[in-house]
C-alpha cells in the first residue's frame, strides 16, 4: 500500500497532473494555463469558446466580489446548469452556502467580510437566547422565593416543606404580601 502511494505521488506524477489539468504552463512551468484548464471541460467546444472570450470579464468580477454567481454567467451568455436528469440548477449565492457555489474565493477580502457579518449576527442571535432565558430562570428564581416566603407567612416556618400552596385558602393569604 504504501509503496503505491508512493509511486502515485512521485514528484514526477504529480507534476505530470498538474500540466495535463493546466495548473501549470507547459513551456513556463510556473503559470496557470487556461487553454489547458478549458480542455478538461467535458461540455461542447462552444462553452469552451465562450469560456475563453469571457475569461477577462469574469475574472474581473471575481477579482472585485471574490465570487462569480449564477446571475453573472448567465448575464455572459453561458447555460444554466443541470443535474444529471437534465432539470436546471441554482446555486444559491448567500455566504452559507458557500459549499455549493462555484467560481469562489473563500480568501477574499469581501467574502471575509460576509462571513464575519453572518457570524456576528448569529452571535448577536445567540446573545439575545441567552439574554431571554436569563430572564426566564429570574423570574422562576423570584416566583420559588415568593412561594417559599408565602408559605412561610401562610402557615409557619416549620411546616413550609409539607403542604404546597394548591391546598391554601384564599383567606390565610389576606394582607399578606411576597416583598424581597
Amino acid at each position: 500500500m504504501f509503496l503505491c502511494f508512493l509511486q502515485c505521488a512521485h514528484p514526477g506524477n504529480v507534476k505530470n497532473g498538474f500540466l495535463a489539468a493546466g495548473v501549470i504552463d507547459n513551456d513556463s512551468k510556473a503559470w496557470p494555463d487556461l487553454h489547458s484548464m478549458v480542455d478538461t471541460c467535458k461540455k461542447r467546444n462552444s462553452d469552451k469558446n465562450l469560456c475563453i472570450e469571457q475569461f477577462a470579464s469574469l475574472c474581473r468580477h471575481a477579482d472585485a466580489h471574490g465570487h462569480v454567481p449564477d446571475e453573472v454567467f448567465e448575464s455572459h451568455g453561458f447555460p444554466v446548469d443541470s443535474d444529471e436528469n437534465g432539470k436546471p440548477v441554482r446555486r444559491p449565492a448567500g455566504i452559507s452556502q458557500e459549499h455549493l457555489q462555484r467560481a469562489k474565493s473563500l480568501s477574499h477580502d469581501e467574502q471575509k467580510r460576509l462571513r464575519r457579518e453572518r457570524k456576528d449576527e448569529t452571535k448577536k442571535q445567540e446573545n439575545k437566547l441567552v439574554e431571554e432565558k436569563l430572564k426566564i430562570m429570574r423570574m422562576l428564581e423570584n416566583n420559588r422565593r415568593c412561594e417559599t416566603i408565602l408559605m412561610e407567612l401562610v402557615v409557619g416556618p416549620a411546616a413550609s416543606a409539607l403542604p404546597t400552596l394548591a391546598n391554601v385558602d384564599s383567606e390565610q393569604f389576606n394582607n399578606k404580601r411576597c416583598e424581597f
